[in-house]
């Protein structure tokens, strides 16, 4: 499996069974967990285990912060596009400064609605 959308499906929690089956997906390419309650701890498990995420949403996620980008990036270097909205303890400017700094293929990033 490549491509795992869980976008807008009910209920919107991210158990960590669910969680853990991700992160089990070596292959992952594209992951899209908009609207759904991620927070740094599953935000880790799913980057120490899917280290090809090419493609992340994280559009809704309000308890991601740029602590959980840092450590995306810092697993992810494939990272070209990555959609995120983090709550008021995400500090985008960090968060942007992150990923660019560890994610050379990065092409695309938009955070709170607006393309950086």
């Amino acid at each position: 499996l490549t491509s795992l959308n869980l976008g807008g499906f009910e209920p919107d929690y991210l158990s960590s069974e669910l969680t853990q089956i991700i992160a089990s997906l070596n292959n992952l390419t594209h992951l899209n967990l908009s609207g759904r309650e991620v927070t740094d701890a599953k935000l880790e498990t799913i980057a120490n285990g899917c280290r090809d995420l090419e493609d992340i949403c994280l559009a809704g996620s309000f308890d991601v912060t740029d602590q959980g980008i840092q450590f995306l990036a810092s697993k992810c270097h494939g990272l070209s596009r990555v959609y995120l909205d983090g709550g008021e303890n995400c500090d985008l400017d960090k968060a942007a400064e992150h990923l660019a700094m560890h994610c050379a293929k990065l092409t695309e990033l938009t955070a709170r609605g607006r393309r950086i």
